[in-house]
């Protein structure tokens, strides 16, 4: 499986009840008719803000909260403690192919009930191909 991008994530700090972009991938394209799938792979642990309950995570189509969602999900997280999980779906090679799209992917993510900001202690994304 050729890795098309892999990145540590950098610090990000989770904002109360607000989808956050936490990273990006750089533009990628492919080409549709030697590549049957896209695998897009997020692994994230943050230290939750005051009040949060837990923490939603979304991988999305582009480079912003504007995007397609291409998978959901949440963690029971109270805070003060340290937390984490991953993240996984299959994309279309399609929609990376078609030059307006810009061939980003992006995880997002969101503190539920929280009232102050939350902290990345570390994550990854990556983007994989397969023929």
């Amino acid at each position: 499986m050729p890795t098309m991008t892999h990145q540590n994530i950098a610090a990000a700090t989770p904002v109360p009840s607000a989808e956050t972009v936490i990273a990006a991938s750089p533009v990628t394209n492919v080409n549709p008719a030697t590549t049957s799938k896209i695998i897009i792979r997020a692994t994230f642990n943050l230290l939750a803000g005051t009040g949060t309950t837990a923490i939603v995570a979304r991988l999305r189509q582009g480079n912003g909260t504007g995007g397609t969602p291409l998978a959901t999900g949440t963690i029971t997280l109270a805070a003060g403690n340290n937390g984490g999980g991953v993240i996984s779906v299959e994309d279309s090679p399609v929609w990376l192919a078609a030059p307006a799209n810009g061939g980003q992917y992006c995880l997002t993510l969101a503190q539920t009930g929280g009232s102050a900001n939350g902290s990345m202690n570390a994550g990854d994304l990556q983007v994989d191909s397969l023929p």
